[in-house]
């Protein structure tokens, strides 16, 4: 009877080392399918990141180029106006500039 009773005890203990065993393999197997899963999420999110930095880096190139092209046509209309202007007001206004000029500095 101690004779059955070590041998089981022998038996459970080869048993508890082959769980344990598979435990670790398993618990390895584990940790190496997270570090992959891990992997794979993070090269998603960089990427999804990246496309999302493009698609606003294009957006703001958009918008700068809307804004550019109205200030464009903006520039380019006052510069109609201005070319409008007839001759003798500008002629008017160089003569007040430089009797201006002339009153500042002729005591000098």
């Amino acid at each position: 009877m101690v004779k059955e009773i070590l041998l089981k005890v022998v038996e459970v203990e080869e048993e508890a080392e082959s769980l344990v065993k598979k435990a670790k393999e398993d618990a390895k197997s584990l940790v190496s399918q997270s570090e992959i899963k891990v992997k794979k999420d993070l090269d998603e999110m960089i990427a999804s990141a990246k496309a999302e930095s493009d698609r606003l880096k294009k957006q703001a190139e958009d918008d700068m180029k809307d804004e550019l092209h109205l200030i464009t046509q903006k520039s380019e209309e006052r510069c109609k106006d201005i070319a409008k202007i007839p001759q003798d007001r500008f002629d008017e206004a160089k003569n007040l500039l430089i009797e201006r000029i002339v009153r500042q500095h002729g005591d000098s």
